[in-house]
């Protein structure tokens, strides 16, 4: 759960102190009453937080459209930003390389995303049917150091001309998380049991690839490990999602391996 969210007893507990309340003191009833309207209809941090960033997505892409006419964008309910920004033709003087340059014009359209520049980082870049592709994933900050978000990625494309062409975009404003106190090896046991199976060929538990991430889900954000296990005899790749607060099993993914 959020730190934006009240608990399912929070509301009823609410209510029967209102009822209480009406049936001994009204004017207190009324009170009462009035501060639960206002808290039920009053926005929540992150929706602010949302709202202040999808704002500030737009004066970004207004100035890129006004630069470069032929800039298209196509938005998704889901990020506070565009998903794509096409049409560009963006020089970026000064950038040594494609990956400078990508994460130099990040920086001079700054939430033009939805998301900050000092959230993104990046991971990779490489040539592509005559472009430079540079990748970048979404990163939460955490006490001492940086957690990336799963799945949450940023491409950059870049012409032969290294200008910037066109981004491509998952990323989303992250709502407040707990950093959960569960370790590596925990969350590999965790998987292995959903599963019911044992390591397929392992006998050490290290040996499976598992990765400490932010997952983001609707209007809320947890902190988790990625396990992964390779299933057999169908040789399926399974990625299990293990909550790092509780422990708990969030989320299940079968990739077919090729």
């Amino acid at each position: 759960m959020s730190h934006g969210e009240t608990p399912v007893f929070s509301k009823y507990w609410l209510v029967s102190i209102g009822a209480f309340c009406l049936l001994s003191v009204p004017a207190l009833s009324a009170q009462a009453q009035k501060l639960t309207l206002q808290s039920a209809t009053q926005p929540s941090e992150y929706t602010r937080q949302w709202a202040k960033a999808a704002e500030v997505a737009h004066v970004r892409l207004a100035q890129l459209e006004q630069r470069y006419p032929q800039t298209e964008a196509v938005w998704r309910s889901s990020q506070a930003g565009p998903e794509v920004v096409t049409g560009l033709q963006v020089a970026v003087p000064g950038a040594k390389t494609d990956t400078e340059r990508a994460v130099a014009f990040l920086r001079s359209y700054e939430g033009l995303l939805g998301v900050g520049s000092d959230e993104l980082q990046p991971i990779a870049g490489e040539r592509m049917k005559g472009q430079s592709i540079v990748r970048f994933t979404q990163q939460a900050r955490v006490p001492g150091g940086f957690l990336p978000v799963y799945n949450r990625m940023v491409v950059v494309a870049l012409d032969d001309k290294s200008e910037v062409i066109s981004v491509t975009s998952d990323a989303a404003p992250l709502p407040a998380f707990v950093v959960g106190s569960l370790t590596v090896a925990q969350a590999r046991q965790a998987a292995l049991a959903h599963l019911k199976v044992q390591g397929p060929g392992r006998t050490d538990l290290s040996q499976l690839p598992a990765l400490p991430a932010i997952f983001l889900m609707p209007a809320q954000a947890r902190h988790v490990i990625a396990v992964e296990v390779t299933v057999t005899p169908r040789v399926d790749r399974r990625v299990v999602l293990v909550d790092a607060v509780n422990g708990q099993i969030l989320r299940t993914e079968t990739r077919q391996l090729h």
